[in-house]
């Protein structure tokens, strides 16, 4: 696996960890290493700054992605698509948020039909 596929793959858990384990980023960035086998550096660094900015920016993020999802809102959405939303959010270039959160959720229908 690529090294930012797994890095997505690892903020995805800790966004999940944090956001349903109602833990802070701290206490995230703590239990979440400590839990894990060894990873790569720049796996966990990677990781790291997109779960950084994720949470430094949640609420610009939340924001915008509740701006472009027509009748939802953020707590009415399953944990895992609002966490794929935020992550894919925060990957990308502050110069393409508005876009990037029109594609994230043209990609999210196509996740909704594998969610729970």
């Amino acid at each position: 696996m690529g090294t930012r596929r797994k890095s997505r793959e690892l903020v995805l858990q800790m966004l999940f960890q944090e956001d349903m384990g109602r833990q802070n980023a701290d206490e995230v960035r703590q239990t979440f290493w400590r839990e894990r086998g060894p990873v790569e550096t720049e796996v966990r660094g990677f990781a790291e700054d997109l779960f950084r900015v994720a949470t430094e920016r949640r609420p610009e993020i939340d924001r915008l992605i509740e701006g472009h999802a027509e009748h939802w809102r953020m707590d009415r959405m399953a944990a895992v698509d609002r966490n794929i939303l935020r992550a894919a959010v925060a990957a990308n270039p502050p110069a393409n948020r508005s876009a990037s959160a029109s594609v994230s959720l043209d990609r999210i229908s196509y996740v909704d039909g594998r969610a729970t």
